[in-house]
């Protein structure tokens, strides 16, 4: 029959709000592990998945989104498309764009069963491609990615609590937090462990600053889980908003590690919910995210704000984002990247002076892969040549995603990669932390090389 595209949203809306992926992983349904071929050709290993991650959601630092591959794939059609009323309480005709948009994922849904075992259609598969070279005309591309690369790493040291923001110390030695023991952490290159500071709640992203302090995103803590992983194993996985939350702080760390402060708590009398990540820019002030916390029936609204070390300036200057987590600076400093959790999407923003912001744009959204066929984004960094690294959930990894947008994918064995830096001679090594197993590993055949901070 032919395709009408008012027809499959009715559709669509009357199966809205299916989470049969939720309930899945609640009963703890073992996941697939599967080869598959990518546009390049390659062979890539599809991530494995997770038993029963979902109590109060798999996401680091949220819970997860009721409908992700919707939010991941949704469709906003530029101003100014075709609509004209049928006739009196018709619905709208639909723009090309968008019904070139609905074709796509029709088709895409009827080649997509062969991810069950049998090979599709060769009429799907011709559908399919009609479908993209259909969407391409009208410039919209599905996101998928450009390559899936597995690269050799090495395991530094394990029995993590929740590890996150990693960054290099001057002497060479690594700083991560301890997201689950409220605590920062010393590793030296041969993978010893001791601690460094306790901060207490939930420390998240932090930075150096240009007094050789550490500046941490206190998200003020989580409600915490234990879950069977796939290898039998134990995983840790936050949740909701603990009863003995402390609030969203900015806190300084001593370069010695032997004080911490509280710099900021709110800014203009509204309450910090859950700072997320930290980048310093040139001036030697610094841009942060609030992610915000997730209660049993409702979750915060936040954005970006822009502070001083100094803890005497602190403005909002993003707002509102839908879970903002990862943030960097381009190598020119012009651009402000921050990436959002559950969209998966990773937004650049104009910066038209320190601390201004002007305007915005889609770079990429991070695709997912099988068994649950989403992703969402985490923390990010940049490297030399102005790529942005983003720590990949669900499907777990590093995406390597270009200004242009060019994603390339490398899986890494934890459903919650949660952030990376780099560090060593030329900044040559990629660290990465591998959340709910508790590592820290290094992968030191990265193909680029790292961008060097401010301070």
């Amino acid at each position: 029959m032919p395709f009408d595209p008012v027809q499959r949203r009715q559709r669509h809306r009357a199966h809205a709000h299916h989470e049969l992926w939720i309930h899945d992983l609640d009963r703890g349904a073992k996941p697939a592990r599967a080869v598959r071929r990518f546009d390049s050709g390659r062979p890539a290993v599809a991530p494995a998945g997770v038993q029963g991650q979902a109590e109060h959601g798999v996401g680091h630092e949220h819970s997860l989104p009721r409908e992700p591959g919707r939010a991941q794939q949704r469709f906003e059609p530029a101003s100014g498309g075709v609509a004209a009323e049928r006739d009196a309480g018709a619905a709208r005709a639909e723009p090309p764009r968008r019904l070139a948009h609905d074709e796509h994922r029709c088709a895409r849904r009827s080649v997509g069963r062969r991810e069950h075992g049998r090979a599709a259609h060769a009429g799907a598969a011709r559908a399919l491609a009609d479908a993209c070279e259909k969407a391409a005309e009208f410039g919209y591309h599905p996101p998928t990615f450009s390559e899936v690369i597995p690269l050799d790493f090495r395991v530094v040291t394990t029995g993590l609590r929740f590890p996150e923001g990693p960054l290099e110390l001057p002497n060479g030695d690594l700083l991560v937090v301890e997201i689950a023991a409220g605590c920062l952490a010393r590793i030296t290159p041969s993978g010893e462990k001791s601690l460094f500071a306790t901060t207490g709640g939930g420390p998240n992203g932090a930075a150096i600053g240009p007094d050789g302090a550490i500046y941490v995103c206190q998200n003020g803590g989580f409600h915490w889980t234990e879950r069977p992983l796939p290898d039998g194993t134990t995983g840790l996985f936050p949740g909701e908003q603990p009863e003995d939350y402390i609030g969203g702080q900015i806190q300084r760390v001593s370069p010695d590690g032997s004080e911490v402060t509280t710099l900021y708590n709110n800014c203009d009398g509204e309450r910090l919910k859950g700072p997320n990540d930290i980048v310093f820019d040139a001036e030697g002030n610094f841009y942060f995210t609030d992610h915000g916390k997730t209660r049993p029936r409702d979750r915060d609204r936040t954005g970006v704000f822009y502070a001083s070390p100094d803890g005497k300036m602190i403005k909002e200057v993003i707002f509102p984002m839908e879970g903002p987590n990862g943030i960097g600076l381009s190598p020119d400093g012009k651009t402000l990247y921050v990436a959002e959790t559950p969209t998966g999407r990773l937004y650049a923003f104009d910066l038209v002076g320190p601390g201004q912001v002007g305007m915005r744009r889609v770079v990429a959204t991070v695709p997912g892969a099988p068994p649950f066929n989403f992703a969402m984004c985490d923390s990010l960094v940049v490297d030399a040549e102005g790529n942005v690294i983003v720590a990949t959930l669900v499907n777990g990894g590093l995406t390597s995603i270009s200004p242009s947008g060019e994603t390339t994918h490398y899986p890494c064995p934890d459903v919650l990669t949660t952030n990376a830096c780099f560090a060593g001679p030329g900044l040559r090594t990629l660290y990465a932390t591998l959340s709910t197993t508790g590592k820290l590993i290094a992968f030191d055949n990265w193909p680029t090389a790292g961008l060097k901070l401010n301070f």
